[in-house]
């Protein structure tokens, strides 16, 4: 998915089906260097598939930019095309001031 500055957590599990994917680091242009299903193990991606219920947590994102808000729209629309029920936790403020000058601040908080 990225170099040294972002990581993305896709193994912990909440139990009864339920999945937590923590987002670290700085999600910008020149951090984001593969999309973030490639990044994850095949056992990831099955975990992610058949989970009841997903939580991206955004606590340790420390920047953002707009190829950043791009990443995770595209994250998010790649889980409602899949039918997933997910929520977005602990938006940075700088994550949702670029969604409402981008006109998406809607689409990312409907799933908090």
């Amino acid at each position: 998915m990225a170099n040294e500055n972002t990581s993305l957590e896709a193994d912990k599990s909440a139990g009864d089906g339920k999945y937590i994917i923590v987002v670290r680091g700085d999600l910008l242009q020149n951090t984001l260097t593969t999309d973030y299903w490639q990044a994850l193990t095949s056992n990831q991606q099955s975990n992610i598939l058949t989970s009841t219920l997903i939580t991206i947590d955004l606590a340790s994102v420390e920047r953002i930019d707009t190829a950043g808000l791009a990443w995770l729209l595209n994250l998010v629309a790649v889980l409602v095309k899949n039918n997933i029920t997910f929520r977005l936790e602990n938006m940075p403020a700088q994550l949702l001031n670029l969604a409402a000058l981008s006109n998406a601040k809607s689409l990312l908080t409907k799933f908090t």
